[in-house]
């Protein structure tokens, strides 16, 4: 016991010798951690909610980036599958975000902010899950694009009702990894680096039961990858669906 309170006390005191020294990624994840943890036991009660059933949920967190934001925006508006939401989630509010929300003509597109938290867009896409009305969700970046028959091509995947998690491929680019012109499809057992959240359409219910996105880096593939491991997914080997720039 007194060698586990010795421990306890070691992490608490590197954690406030961060706070002190002005460490952001520890601000950060406090700042996560205190938004995320009452989101999460709203979230549970998602599985009371009904969803609507064959709905697509677009879920978008932004970050000011207005230029590639639009070019999501236009993404989405083009698709030949209809019947979809999408809900944008700010981290913080820009005046031009405001502006944009404001001239909105699409009923279907929803808008929403939280505090400014700069953790990697995770505690957006939760808010966005919590809102949520579709039966399906897709995660979109504000720098991301879908192809026109995105939606419609995952979707097909969950026909016969006995699968919970579908993946596609993507033509994926990464300028910061130097990756460039590569197509990603994930395949059974994947690893961290092998699948990107643009690849998947997954069932509300799964997403809630595995708790949403974490406050991790690579919280995209910890969800991924728990959801696979917990239910049935479908692999599509079809033309890709997406672009991650």
């Amino acid at each position: 016991m007194l060698s586990h309170a010795i421990i306890k006390f070691q992490r608490l005191r590197r954690i406030l010798g961060r706070l002190l020294a002005g460490h952001a990624e520890t601000w950060r994840h406090l700042r996560f951690e205190f938004y995320n943890r009452p989101l999460l036991f709203r979230v549970c009660y998602l599985q009371r909610r009904t969803p609507v059933p064959g709905l697509i949920t677009v879920i978008t967190p932004t970050c000011g980036r207005l230029q590639t934001l639009q070019e999501a925006i236009a993404s989405v508006d083009t698709q030949s599958y209809s019947h979809w939401e999408h809900v944008i989630v700010s981290d913080g509010m820009y005046p031009s975000l405001r502006q944009l929300a404001a001239s909105n003509q699409e009923s279907r597109r929803r808008f929403f902010s939280t505090p400014p938290i700069r953790h990697y867009g995770n505690h957006q896409r939760n808010v966005g899950i919590f809102q949520a009305r579709g039966e399906y969700l897709v995660f979109l970046d504000d720098d991301n694009v879908l192809y026109p028959e995105a939606l419609a091509a995952m979707v097909d995947g969950f026909a016969g009702g006995d699968c919970d998690l579908v993946f596609c491929p993507i033509d994926y680019d990464h300028a910061k990894h130097g990756v460039h012109g590569q197509v990603l499809m994930p395949k059974v057992g994947f690893k961290r680096g092998e699948v990107d959240s643009l690849n998947a359409m997954i069932r509300r219910s799964l997403a809630v039961q595995c708790r949403g996105w974490g406050d991790s880096y690579f919280a995209d593939f910890d969800l991924l990858h728990q959801a696979a491991s917990v239910a049935p997914a479908r692999y599509l080997h079809c033309s890709p669906i997406g672009h991650h720039r």
